[in-house]
């Protein structure tokens, strides 16, 4: 399970690095992929896991606490999206449609300082 921690991380890491710098190449990607039944079922498969990890995991980290929470929104946000109908999704991913390129350039800074920390808690 740290394994899958470690490459969600370096992903996220990848992610919020592409947000720093050209945060229209991934703005413009959640626009065409928005609809699709695909980019629906990764992202709960990809909240389910990371949930699932996150809750294995806390038990032998520094801050268990703070990882089963962690685990718990992940695996929560997964059903929640899962039960939510396709129309719901499109609208909440297309709010991202006119996203301000500054914040998702201090979005993306958030993410790699909180993500660090966590690399710091659990590996």
């Amino acid at each position: 399970m740290t394994t899958v921690i470690a490459f969600s991380f370096a992903a996220i890491s990848i992610a919020a690095l592409i947000f720093l710098v050209a945060p229209g190449v991934i703005l413009e990607n959640i626009r065409i992929q928005a609809g699709s039944n695909l980019y629906h079922l990764l992202g709960i498969l990809i909240r389910a896991i990371l949930g699932i990890a996150f809750l294995v995991v806390a038990p032998n980290t520094q801050n268990p606490t703070l990882i089963y929470i962690l685990g718990a929104l992940f695996f929560g946000t997964a059903i929640v999206i899962g039960v939510m109908p396709k129309e719901h999704f499109v609208n909440l991913t297309n709010r991202y449609r006119y996203f301000p390129q500054w914040a998702a350039r201090l979005g993306g800074a958030l993410a790699l300082i909180a993500l660090w920390y966590l690399v710091l808690i659990l590996l």
